[in-house]
C-alpha cells in the first residue's frame, strides 16, 4: 500500500487532486498494482480524505515540534509509513491532528483485523483497545474544545460587525477553522464506531 500512496503524492502532488475512485483504480491497476494493494490505498485514503482538506486548525503544533512514535506505533505502520506521515505534515498535506486521526485509525484496524483472524482473544483484544479509546476521547475532547472555540470566534465577529468593523477575515478564518473541525469530528465518529465494533 505504502508503495501506491507515494506513486499517488509524485504522480499527483495533492492526494485531494486524485481522480475519482473508479478511474484511480484503472490507472493504479494497469501501472501494475495487486488489487488488494489498491483497494488498501484507497480506503486509507477515502479516510483520511475527511481530514486532510484545506487543513486550518485551531490548536496548530508547536513550530519545530516532532511526533516520537511508541514501539508498538512502529511496529504497526511501519518506518516507511511514518516517513510518510512526516513527509505529508512537512508539505503542509497533513496536519499534527489529522495525522494522529489517521495513526489512530490504523492502530484500530490492526487491533481489529488480529480479533477477526483469532490470532488474539477477547481479553488481549479489550486490552489493547482501551488505551486507543482513551486516544480517541482524547481527541474527541479536543475536537469539541475547538468547536467551542470557534464558537467564540464566532460570537466575537458578529461583535465586531454590531460595532461597524470589517470582519471579512475573521470570518473567512473562522469558517475554514469550522470546516475542518467537522471533517476532524466525522472522522473521530468512524474511528470510534469502528472502536466500538460498528466500523
Amino acid at each position: 500500500m505504502f508503495e501506491i500512496l507515494v506513486y499517488l503524492f509524485e504522480n499527483y502532488s495533492a492526494f485531494n487532486a486524485c481522480a475519482d475512485a473508479d478511474a484511480l483504480t484503472r490507472k493504479l491497476a494497469a501501472a501494475g498494482f495487486p488489487k488488494d494493494e489498491i483497494t488498501d490505498a484507497l480506503a486509507w485514503l477515502q479516510g483520511l480524505e475527511r481530514v486532510t482538506q484545506d487543513a486550518s486548525l485551531v490548536n496548530q503544533a508547536t513550530p519545530g515540534a516532532f511526533r516520537v512514535y511508541a514501539g508498538f506505533e512502529v511496529e504497526r505502520l511501519g518506518s516507511a509509513a511514518i516517513g510518510f506521515l512526516a513527509f505529508l505534515e512537512s508539505a503542509g498535506q497533513l496536519s499534527a491532528t489529522q495525522r494522529e486521526i489517521a495513526v489512530l485509525r490504523r492502530d484500530v484496524e490492526a487491533v481489529r483485523a488480529q480479533y477477526r483472524q483469532g490470532l488474539i482473544g477477547a481479553g488481549e483484544y479489550n486490552t489493547r483497545i482501551a488505551p486507543l479509546t482513551r486516544r480517541a476521547d482524547h481527541l474527541a475532547q479536543r475536537a469539541a474544545q475547538e468547536q467551542a472555540a470557534i464558537q467564540r470566534y464566532q460570537g466575537d465577529a458578529a461583535t465586531g460587525r454590531r460595532n461597524g468593523w470589517n470582519t471579512a477575515e475573521i470570518d473567512r478564518a473562522v469558517q475554514s477553522m469550522s470546516a475542518d473541525n467537522q471533517r476532524e469530528r466525522a472522522a473521530l465518529d468512524d474511528v470510534q464506531r469502528a472502536l466500538s465494533g460498528r466500523g
